[in-house]
């Protein structure tokens, strides 16, 4: 079995990125990769919550192909992030934690 460990979906201009659980697959079936772990750049640069929300919907469709990375984009949410990432664990069925910080997202505190 091959496991890609570090994939996106989403939207980003900064980082070139438009890609869809679809595309994703398709991409991953092209080359040979059985199981994506996967973040969702919405919740890595603008709503945590919202993107993911939107990973979940894609795990749905593709069960036994993308695992959710739950994204956390600030340490700094306090009890709201250690919810947010129960709800995503219990909820969501996400195995995995992204804490990523960017100096736009350092700033606006």
């Amino acid at each position: 079995m091959i496991v890609d460990g570090h994939v996106h979906i989403g939207k980003s201009t900064r980082l070139q990125i438009d890609m869809d659980g679809e595309g994703l697959v398709r991409i991953a079936d092209s080359i040979g990769v059985d199981k994506l772990c996967c973040t969702d750049l919405t919740a890595l640069f603008y709503d945590m919550h919202e993107g993911n929300r939107l990973l979940f919907e894609e795990m749905r469709r593709y069960p036994d192909r993308i695992l959710g990375y739950a994204s956390l984009h600030s340490t700094r949410f306090g009890q709201e992030g250690l919810d947010e990432i129960r709800r995503c664990r219990e909820v969501y069925g996400m195995r995995g934690l992204k804490i990523y910080s960017s100096l736009a997202l350092s700033k606006s505190s």
